[in-house]
């Protein structure tokens, strides 16, 4: 791609103080997590706050919250509710662990944090409930309707009640480390990342498996399409694209791909309401592709530090852009989409 980079034309870019973890919108307002324990918010104009300390050591994971707000978990044990006008609180503190997952449901009004082999249930009052698991958890998603939640652990996923710890729990059992998972729109498929590089999913209707190999990379990012007819996954230098339209998911079909980067994939993300999507490389190059094949858009060239979050606004009209370095930027899609 010999095209201007976007980022010149319709963003701009900037350095944070360490590895972005994570970028989350609220409003017009970006979060950028930072390895170093820190948040910091910009808009499209420029910098808002920095909240520095939001973690006493590193900040290890980050998701979007089950309010206006964003949560992160570090190795000082903490579990911190970060909101647009960088007012902070602690949901949970244990101080014998890292928070190493974290996951959250807007609809349940619940989170859910990995304390070693523990899944703990936290609500804006603190912690409700506790899951205990044969493994150490390492990923964590609640269903859409917020009622269940599913963690990866090494040997599979635990699905439970989060209103109930004492319910019966569904195990979603294959051997090896999993590292996240993700359901799909209509909670019919879990499908999780491995420290191996391939997804493993599953039909929940039935407990067929699947097995999605073949990666020279390990996958660090899934995705699905604005239609949910996709996953996007990172791994190769495509983005590779895994078939959801049907009962049967991905079992019996083969992938499709969409774009190209020069270095594996190490970060995607779907655009809400149009059928592209951003993927960001192990070398910095960051492209806008359409799904399933077309055109590419360079967002910004390589410069050697690893994408490790993309994040589109709300509608659409921004994008969030973050690296291994702590290089960031924010670009305005208003008149380019």
């Amino acid at each position: 791609m010999t095209a201007p980079a976007l980022i010149d034309t319709i963003g701009r870019a900037f350095d944070l103080p360490e590895t972005v973890i994570g970028a989350f919108w609220l409003g017009d307002r970006v979060l950028f997590a930072t390895g170093d324990g820190s948040v910091t918010a910009h808009t499209h104009n420029g910098e808002a706050w920095v909240r520095e300390g939001v973690h006493d050591g590193a900040l290890l994971t980050a998701c979007a919250g089950f309010t206006e707000d964003v949560l992160t978990g570090g190795d000082d044990g903490r579990v911190a509710a970060v909101d647009a006008q960088g007012d902070i609180r602690t949901l949970g503190v244990y101080k014998q662990s890292w928070i190493g997952a974290l996951g959250a449901s807007r609809t349940a009004k619940l989170a859910a944090a990995g304390v070693g082999k523990d899944a703990v249930i936290l609500s804006a009052a603190g912690e409700k409930h506790r899951f205990a698991h044969d493994a150490t958890v390492t990923g964590l998603a609640f269903e859409p309707n917020g009622r269940r939640f599913a963690a990866a652990h090494y040997g599979g996923v635990t699905i439970s009640w989060a209103a109930s710890p004492d319910s019966r729990r569904k195990s979603l059992a294959w051997k090896g480390a999993h590292l996240s998972v993700i359901w799909t729109h209509d909670a019919k498929f879990i499908v999780t990342t491995m420290q191996e590089q391939a997804l493993h999913g599953w039909r929940l209707q039935d407990g067929q498996h699947f097995r999605m190999a073949g990666y020279p990379a390990k996958i660090r990012a899934l995705s699905f399409s604005n239609d949910n007819k996709w996953l996007a996954s990172a791994g190769a230098q495509e983005v590779v694209l895994w078939p959801f339209q049907g009962p049967n998911g991905p079992i019996g079909s083969n992938a499709a791909v969409s774009g190209e980067l020069g270095a594996p994939c190490t970060a995607v993300a779907c655009h809400p309401n149009r059928a592209v999507l951003a993927a960001g490389g192990a070398d910095g190059e960051i492209a806008l592709m359409p799904v399933g094949g077309g055109k590419a858009l360079l967002i910004d060239r390589p410069h050697g530090a690893r994408v490790t979050a993309l994040a589109w606004s709300a509608d659409g009209r921004r994008l969030a852009i973050g690296c291994e370095t702590g290089r960031a930027g924010v670009l305005d899609f208003t008149d380019a989409l």
